[in-house]
């Protein structure tokens, strides 16, 4: 009554579309039911208690798992270089917007200026 009637393991596919089905927990005992009712044996119980720890216990939390280390890693990696660009402008005293062209002086360097500039 429910339109169930499609989810069979009759082929790949329809094996696939009902473990999937199972996966996100459409009606999970209710189809349970249906399968040991259709094979009068109590081994189908097995067989969907074992697919539903394997799916969704190991494969999904093992996804999930690497979409958060992802965004982590991006997210770390978009943290430091923000921090490398902060350092760099207080080091050349662009953070503070204190920074006087006039002010600085290149420091000489023997044979001529090094070329590196200083706050007086």
């Amino acid at each position: 009554s429910k339109g169930y009637w499609s989810l069979n393991f009759n082929d790949l596919l329809g094996g696939i579309v009902t473990l999937f089905v199972c996966t996100v927990g459409n009606d999970y005992n209710d189809i349970v039911i249906a399968f040991v009712r259709a094979t009068g044996s109590k081994f189908a119980r097995i067989y969907f208690a074992v697919a539903y720890g394997i799916g969704v216990v190991i494969i999904v939390n093992v996804i999930v798992a690497f979409v958060i280390n992802a965004y982590l890693t991006s997210w770390e990696k978009e943290w430091n270089r923000k921090q490398k660009r902060k350092a760099r402008k207080s080091r050349f005293g662009f953070a503070s917007g204190s920074f006087d062209a006039p002010t600085a002086y290149a420091s000489p360097g023997g044979a001529g200026y090094s070329g590196s500039y200083q706050r007086r």
